[in-house]
């Protein structure tokens, strides 16, 4: 057992599910062993295709006033008071680490010589 790739995924589209299957299958042809993590709920033939499945239904997404994604525009016109514009979102940062973590606490044990983190949709 050499090489163990980790596929971190979000596949919540009819899309992201077709490119994460390809990926799965161009490791597969490779003869690569793999484990997929998601907090979705994937199809049976997507869990068969893979050596490793890890579902875990936590989705640590960090909200305000905890941790979030702050963004802002600001417009001015010539002669006029400028107008900022700003919005708080829900933080979606850590949920990839938390994935590799908990994939990591997983797969150590089983003793491959190299691990790899790929996203489903990395070409």
């Amino acid at each position: 057992m050499d090489n163990l790739v980790i596929i971190i995924s979000h596949c919540d589209t009819p899309d992201k599910i077709n490119l994460l299957k390809k990926q799965i299958k161009r490791l597969k042809d490779l003869n690569i062993d793999t484990l997929l993590y998601s907090h979705i709920a994937l199809e049976v033939s997507i869990q068969q295709a893979v050596t490793y499945y890890i579902y875990d239904t936590d989705n640590p997404v960090i909200y305000w006033p905890e941790r979030s994604l702050h963004v802002w525009v600001e417009h001015k016109e010539k002669g006029k008071d400028s107008i900022k514009m700003e919005a708080l979102f829900p933080d979606h940062g850590w949920t990839v680490l938390d994935q590799i973590k908990k994939a990591s606490t997983f797969a150590l044990p089983l003793k491959y010589n190299y691990y790899s983190f790929i996203n489903y949709d990395t070409s």
